[in-house]
């Protein structure tokens, strides 16, 4: 658990950084996908700064399926899904 929240702060604070905010997207990504604690705030924050079409749908791919896998963190995951669904159309 310490693990994954270390990652999670270390890829946030790499995203400012135009030398470190691919590998940072990268860990966050990573966490959504394999994490276990931290999954949730990975994906959210994967998608608050998804610039690109390709990224913006991986972060819907990474939303939809952590609300089907974690139907009680539906409250955190549903706003962003929102938001996101509204910047595709």
């Amino acid at each position: 658990m310490i693990a994954e929240l270390q990652t999670l702060l270390s890829a946030r604070s790499k995203l400012d950084n135009p030398e470190t905010s691919m590998q940072a997207k990268a860990s966050l990504k990573r966490l959504a996908d394999e994490g276990v604690f931290v999954q949730v705030s990975a994906a959210i924050s994967y998608a608050r700064v998804a610039l690109n079409p390709d990224e913006k749908r991986e972060a819907l791919t990474l939303l939809s399926s952590l609300q089907e896998r974690q139907p009680e963190q539906a409250q955190l995951i549903e706003p962003e899904l929102r938001r996101l669904k509204g910047l595709s159309s």
